[in-house]
């Protein structure tokens, strides 16, 4: 089971960064250290493709503030308050927990969990390199130039040893699950599908609506990303069958900026009526497999 990530110190307030010296510095300049508000924050608008021009401006009208604090804000010159943090993911259909997730596996680096003959793909947080040998049968981290490894602990083990921090595995349940990815560009299908199959998934690509219905007359799929516009077709009628056959499955849509356009409320009320997972373009593949590997692992479980 994925232990959370979502950080310890996220108190009701999160801490500024010391605030940056000259009058007109840019909303991308350096925002607080991991654990600070302005840095989930920019994460989040780095995710959504937000231009730091127009961040101070969207920081003002999401939250209500005027210009001067929305800036000191983006520039984590102010705290943010978790209300602060949840308002902006909101805007972008996220929850804080997406937030906190895809932030922290920005820093994480990618390793193989080693148990016998078990391999697993894992996230891997490290700590220090530590002194003496570990005790027997904790975790430890080695690495190999860019390679991590996870191993428990023992005698016969070759050093040096690094703290294991923090370790995330995806659920399970997720495991050679089977996600129909829909959208009108290749290009998409080919880089969601491709990222999903590497992580264990079983990913099948569409290109329109009537091919995956097709496909769904002989066989449902355990989950579905699908972009919301497809050749001039929204996916909402879709999305109604989807949960009126299993309204369990693991359902997300996704939009760009021109797409949504006058839609949005439509987009909203599909999302609060089925509750699917939304994502703004540009898409981040591993916050997408994160989720999906939820929603089946808890779907598998109910």
């Amino acid at each position: 089971m994925a232990r959370s990530t979502t950080p310890a110190n996220a108190a009701r307030t999160v801490s500024p960064a010391k605030a940056q010296k000259g009058k007109h510095a840019a909303d991308d300049a350096p925002p607080s250290a991991p654990g600070g508000g302005a840095f989930y924050a920019r994460t989040l608008l780095d995710r959504h493709g937000v231009p730091p021009t127009e961040r101070s401006r969207l920081v003002e009208r999401v939250l209500g503030l005027n210009y001067s604090a929305a800036h000191r804000r983006v520039r984590g010159q102010v705290a943010w308050s978790i209300e602060d943090l949840e308002a902006l993911a909101r805007h972008f259909g996220e929850t804080l927990y997406e937030v906190f997730f895809a932030a922290a596996r920005m820093q994480a680096d990618s390793a193989t969990l080693v148990a016998g003959d078990l391999r697993l793909k894992c996230q891997l947080w490290p700590g220090p390199q530590q002194t003496g040998r570990p005790p027997q049968g904790g975790l430890v981290a080695t690495r190999d130039g860019a390679q991590w490894t996870v191993l428990v602990a023992r005698d016969d083990l070759p050093g040096p040893f690094y703290e294991v921090r923090q370790l995330l595995m995806e659920p399970k349940g997720a495991y050679g699950a089977r996600i129909a990815v829909l959208d009108e560009d290749a290009g998409v299908n080919e880089l969601l599908c491709g990222h999903l199959r590497r992580l264990g998934f079983r990913a099948d690509a569409f290109e329109t609506i009537g091919a995956l219905r097709q496909a769904l007359a002989k066989l449902p799929y355990d989950g579905y990303v699908l972009d919301w516009l497809v050749h001039g077709e929204t996916v909402a009628s879709l999305v109604d069958d989807l949960r009126a056959a299993d309204p369990r499955s693991a359902v997300a849509i996704f939009a760009g900026r021109d797409e949504r356009g006058e839609a949005v409320a439509e987009i909203a009320d599909v999302v609060a009526r089925h509750e699917v997972r939304y994502f703004s373009k540009p898409l981040d593949p591993d916050l997408i497999a994160a989720v999906l590997s939820r929603l089946i692992a808890a779907s598998t479980r109910a």
